[in-house]
């Protein structure tokens, strides 16, 4: 995996609306592709969920992916208020996620793909 950067600093402005607290945490700073929808210019970037797996997500439009092979297909999920839902028993409600860390996505099984830093890390 390459070198992801985590520091100590608040969630993108747009974040909270896609479920990533806006409270001061440590962000890890990491992405895999940009996502693949033609109206959209984000980034997908994995997230922890409240029950512990491992997503990804786009960081403008919200669409979640469960897996990698899943971006190729365009396998995704829009979670939707009130529930946020991703599959049973799995969302992505406000407040209730955080961005990955290496860590994470090691556990995940995803550590040997292409992690790239974001430009804003530090």
């Amino acid at each position: 995996m390459e070198d992801a950067a985590c520091s100590f600093k608040g969630a993108r402005a747009g974040a909270v609306r896609h479920g990533v607290s806006q409270a001061d945490e440590v962000v890890c700073a990491m992405w895999l592709i940009e996502c693949p929808s033609f109206w959209d210019e984000g980034l997908i970037r994995p997230l922890v969920t409240e029950n512990g797996a491992v997503v990804l997500m786009c960081d403008t439009c919200s669409v979640v992916w469960h897996t990698p092979a899943g971006i190729e297909e365009f396998e995704h999920v829009e979670p939707a208020a009130p529930d946020w839902s991703i599959g049973p028993g799995t969302h992505v409600r406000p407040g209730t996620t955080r961005w990955a860390d290496p860590a994470d996505v090691t556990t995940a099984g995803w550590g040997d793909l292409r992690w790239r830093e974001l430009p804003y890390a530090g």
